[in-house]
């Protein structure tokens, strides 16, 4: 739950260390945002050598890439094939969390409160509207394939197609 809040209203890396071992405890851990773990007792160097290895994958997070898509971060913009593909704020955050960790299937609940800030409800339909929109400007661009939904789990952003079929 701590993992959760944190990875909500920050992209800090979160290495969680615990002295539970069980398998379980470690999905649960991954999946619930935590970029990596280490199971009590530990040896210092260890500890040491995966903050490094967190903070090597933030160094190099001036640029997003995902097949021949490309998101700059902080200049909040989207490139396909050298084209940039426009996008509103929201589309753009929820394609940057896509985007931070390719292949990785998001919940929906992770990704609203990570993209928006809370959880939108059940009742709502705003996720999948921008998912939808952002869907059909990457398409638009000529990026088939990229964003996939993962029925009854969430989104995923996989390297795509550069054309439709």
């Amino acid at each position: 739950e701590v993992v959760r809040r944190i990875r909500a209203t920050d992209d800090t890396p979160i290495l969680v260390l615990t002295a539970q071992d069980a398998v379980d405890r470690k999905v649960s851990l991954l999946s619930g945002g935590a970029d990596d773990y280490l199971v009590k007792p530990f040896h210092p160097a260890e500890l040491l050598a995966r903050i490094q290895v967190q903070l090597r994958h933030r160094e190099g997070s001036e640029v997003l890439a995902v097949g021949e898509l490309e998101l700059y971060p902080k200049r909040r913009q989207v490139f396909f094939r050298g084209q940039e593909v426009r996008l509103s704020p929201k589309e753009f955050d929820l394609l940057q969390l896509l985007m931070s960790r390719p292949g990785r299937v998001f919940p929906r609940l992770e990704i609203e409160e990570r993209v928006w800030g809370r959880p939108l409800g059940r009742e709502s339909n705003v996720l999948d509207v921008h998912v939808a929109n952002l869907r059909a400007k990457l398409r638009e661009a000529g990026a088939y394939g990229y964003l996939r939904t993962v029925r009854g789990l969430g989104y995923a952003l996989r390297p795509g197609r550069g054309e439709e079929g």
